[in-house]
């Protein structure tokens, strides 16, 4: 009798590891696609592919991709699936913040009455960005000036003929949105 031993090797599937993006805050100028990326190794080297198993957005050649509609919070799980149905899973949270227009006030309208010619007037105005990413706040129009240290606007009445003047303030935030107030001031 011929015996012959064989010795046969069993290896067992072990699952994939994910690697997910960490809970964020992507702050926006405008609505736009992000995409971050999903990470997965596999020690079988049978990784096939990916799922959102929930949350919005899609899965695209390893990377998770959406387009906020708004300001929102999303909460994104996946799972990383191998050709043994092995898997692993996770979820991560993306809080989108989308840029807000700064505020600006250049007072209220106003009717002032003078005696004489060559009196400085001033007044208070603000700017603000709800946001914090103020960029410029100046007074664009062709009379007064606008002092950033005091916050006000000034302007020399340098003649005795009655009109209305126009002074527009601007506030510029970084992401270019922008918001004007124009204040009449009748002399």
């Amino acid at each position: 009798i011929d015996i012959d031993t064989v010795n046969v090797e069993v290896l067992f599937n072990v699952d994939p590891v994910c690697t997910i993006p960490n809970d964020t805050t992507i702050f926006l100028c405008t609505r736009s696609l992000i995409s971050l990326p999903l990470g997965v190794t596999d020690s079988d080297n049978n990784f096939s592919h990916w799922i959102l198993v929930s949350g919005p957005g899609a899965i695209v050649n390893g990377n998770w991709e959406h387009t906020p509609a708004g300001i929102e919070t999303d909460t994104i799980t996946v799972r990383a699936v191998d050709s043994c149905d092995g898997f692993c899973e996770g979820s991560f949270i993306v809080n989108f913040e989308i840029s807000l227009p700064p505020v600006v006030d250049a007072g209220d309208d106003k009717i002032m009455n003078f005696c004489d010619p060559g009196e400085t007037i001033c007044w208070p105005v603000s700017c603000s960005d709800p946001d914090d990413n103020l960029q410029s706040c100046e007074l664009v129009s062709a009379d007064g000036t606008y002092d950033s240290g005091t916050g006000e606007i000034c302007f020399y009445v340098s003649t005795g003929i009655e009109r209305s003047y126009a002074f527009i303030m601007e506030a510029v935030d970084e992401c270019c949105l922008i918001d004007r107030d124009t204040s009449w001031i009748a002399v």
